[in-house]
């Protein structure tokens, strides 16, 4: 079990290099294929805004240890950017736990209730796994049991995790955290070595990203 989270949670090759990421130049020369990976042209909401979506998953400690810093990150990024925050789907219990944040998310829930499934989960060592769980964690979220139970079994909440069933697809993410940068380009902490490093590469990607977009209004029709 903790093989299969480690490898779920995608840190498995970066973190050997992650001392010597550290002491390296401070414009690192990323490259496709090796810190990143490009992907089809896909986007989850198409606003005109350059997207970034982090894929986590609430059983992942390296997705709640950098939690603070993508918070923060996230917080400042400029008006053109668009973050989203989404679940991951690999296998029935990561599927059951996706739910649980759609569930959320439909009900209107804020941040404050995400992190506090997420304490839930990494502080207090409780895994949700099953439908007999849900009252209890509507409770401890100070939520109505019959309101959060109706909504997890919502047709509203179906299509969601179908929508992201067609995200991961598109992605073929293959661990967390990860992100993609404008529906083209998937990475994950591993690749970046490290939550420094992957929103280092989120801003390199972003940049990248916009330059592009600037380069294509000025050629002419």
């Amino acid at each position: 079990m903790f093989y299969r989270i480690l490898k779920i949670c995608g840190w498995t090759l970066g973190l050997t290099f992650l001392g010597a990421w550290s002491a390296t130049a401070e414009a690192p020369d990323y490259q496709p294929g090796r810190e990143y990976v490009e992907v089809p042209h896909y986007t989850a909401e198409s606003d005109g805004r350059i997207e970034v979506i982090e894929f986590f998953w609430y059983g992942c400690p390296h997705c709640y240890a950098a939690e603070p810093q993508i918070k923060a990150w996230a917080a400042k990024l400029p008006p053109d950017v668009h973050f989203i925050r989404l679940p991951a789907k690999f296998n029935p219990p990561v599927d059951f736990h996706a739910r649980i944040f759609m569930t959320l998310e439909a009900m209107g829930s804020g941040p404050e209730i995400h992190d506090k499934v997420f304490r839930i989960f990494q502080d207090e060592g409780r895994f949700i796994n099953n439908s007999e769980a849900l009252p209890g964690l509507a409770k401890d979220l100070k939520l109505t049991p019959e309101a959060f139970v109706a909504a997890f079994n919502s047709p509203a909440v179906q299509n969601r995790m179908e929508s992201l069933d067609r995200l991961m697809n598109a992605y073929d993410i293959p661990g967390v955290p990860a992100m993609v940068v404008a529906g083209k380009y998937r990475f994950d902490i591993g690749t970046a070595r490290g939550p420094d490093g992957l929103l280092k590469l989120a801003n390199h990607l972003i940049g990248m990203e916009r330059r592009d977009r600037e380069q294509r209004k000025r050629i002419p029709d």
